[in-house]
């Protein structure tokens, strides 16, 4: 009988391969190939809710052991990356409440995440310092926003989903995301501002 592989060596990743294995019963193949797609994305987010790298990496464990658990009930017609993202925001959302985490979370628009928060190895010593002066400056901003606006703008600009998953993770209805993120997204401006004014 032939071994068998990992799942990187069976399939390509994706979606499917998550819902074939799923329909074939072989669950902990399942959440391997989950895992290899979807771990630094939700890991990323749920540090983007908490702003603390180590509860972050906890909390990303448990989104995955409960989605293990769940695996079997996952409608077919659902989306993956939505039902996801939505266990890592009640995840998210538990641990601030028990912890009574006040903070904000996450506001940008898709240059300012893309530059600061997901950018290139710095090329000298003075762009190190530069590029960690700006980083720490997108935090500081998203920090002063309501946890409802960095949800909107991080899931829209970091993890560049559409209208209609941020929806289904955040339970509204599309066009209250499409009206609610200018606004969220021109709130993270200001704060930007105002840090760096702060900062000078």
């Amino acid at each position: 009988m032939k071994k068998r592989g990992n799942v990187s060596e069976v399939l390509p990743l994706d979606d499917d391969v998550v819902r074939h294995y799923i329909h074939q019963g072989e669950f902990p193949l399942a959440l391997e190939a989950l895992m290899q797609q979807y771990q630094g994305p939700i890991l990323r987010y749920c540090y983007c809710h908490l702003l603390d790298q180590d509860l972050a990496q906890e909390v990303a464990q448990d989104v995955f052991v409960t989605a293990f658990e769940k695996l079997s009930c996952l409608r077919k017609d659902s989306s993956l990356n939505a039902w996801l993202y939505g266990i890592a925001t009640n995840k998210c959302l538990e641990r601030r409440r028990n912890s009574n985490r006040r903070d904000t979370l996450h506001h940008t628009n898709q240059s300012l995440i893309g530059q600061y928060a997901h950018c290139t190895p710095p090329t000298s010593l003075e762009d190190d310092y530069v590029l960690e002066s700006q980083r720490r400056l997108v935090w500081q901003a998203l920090q002063r926003l309501r946890v409802y606006e960095r949800e909107l703008v991080v899931l829209r600009y970091l993890e560049d989903l559409v209208y209609d998953e941020i929806a289904r993770i955040l339970k509204v209805s599309s066009r209250t995301v499409e009206r609610h993120l200018p606004r969220a997204l021109a709130n993270f401006f200001k704060a930007y501002e105002r840090c760096q004014r702060h900062a000078i």
